[in-house]
């Protein structure tokens, strides 16, 4: 006999204890959270303000993958719902995005860039708190933002995806253009790991969107998590280079410098 529902959640996903929508949201949230201990411990070593912003949208990703494992195992409620849609759908990319502008453009343009991300995530999150929701049509699987909510929480929800990855994707390409151009120790695993995050980004870009577009749990979790192993490969890659000779900006959204010792 199913739990009823309550005025602010659903039914549960599933009554089995391990689903593959779990596991992939618990390899996605180990994942991650791996990729913000990492990011920690280079900002406070190096104190460089990219790696401040990763640190900040590894941490919104966490928190979206938690989610989505918390509705995946005891299943969806109001709160639970949108604090996935927030984190996962909304700000994770404009935050590794701000990152990436931080590395490799000038000062006063990050500045310009951190203002504007800032001000995207504060009115995201009090448009997603005062956000009303319907019940899904599917309440044993993922909901649609479709289903659930109105038209500004998912044009925010396409605004951050499309816009932070045209951005990722730019300085990423530039990166790896101007890598296989220069000749310096550690070149390879500079170009591999900006593949690597650049593949990852666009994986996490699009599982962000088939959320709104098919609602499947199974493919969304599992994208989620090849998404999280793709950043976290293409960070570890990067940072095992060498330290000479590449030029500022070469390296991959998500992944320090390793030319730049104060990177």
């Amino acid at each position: 006999m199913r739990p009823a529902t309550d005025e602010f959640g659903w039914l549960p996903v599933s009554s089995q204890p391990v689903t593959v929508e779990a596991a992939s949201a618990a390899t996605a949230t180990t994942t991650s959270i791996a990729l913000v201990l990492s990011a920690v411990d280079r900002w406070t070593e190096r104190r460089a303000p990219h790696h401040l912003a990763w640190a900040v949208a590894f941490s919104a990703f966490a928190t979206g993958s938690a989610a989505l494992w918390l509705g995946a195992v005891l299943g969806w409620t109001q709160p639970v719902f949108k604090v996935f849609y927030l984190s996962g759908a909304i700000l994770t990319v404009p935050l590794t995005a701000l990152g990436s502008v931080h590395l490799s453009a000038s000062e006063r343009t990050a500045r310009i860039a951190r203002n504007i991300v800032t001000l995207f995530c504060a009115f995201s999150a009090g448009v997603m708190t005062a956000a009303p929701m319907s019940s899904p049509e599917d309440i044993d699987g993922l909901p649609r933002g479709s289903d659930v909510f109105g038209a500004l929480p998912r044009v925010l929800a396409a605004v951050a995806s499309g816009g932070g990855t045209l951005v990722i994707v730019a300085t990423s390409t530039r990166a790896i253009v101007r890598a296989l151009r220069s000749r310096f120790e550690g070149r390879s695993a500079v170009v591999g790991g900006n593949a690597l995050v650049l593949a990852g980004v666009v994986t996490l870009s699009a599982s962000g969107l088939l959320n709104s577009v098919l609602g499947e749990m199974t493919a969304f979790a599992v994208t989620l998590a090849a998404g999280a192993l793709l950043l976290f490969a293409g960070f570890t890659t990067a940072t095992r280079s060498g330290r000479g000779g590449q030029p500022r900006g070469a390296s991959a959204p998500g992944v320090p410098n390793p030319a730049e010792p104060d990177a």
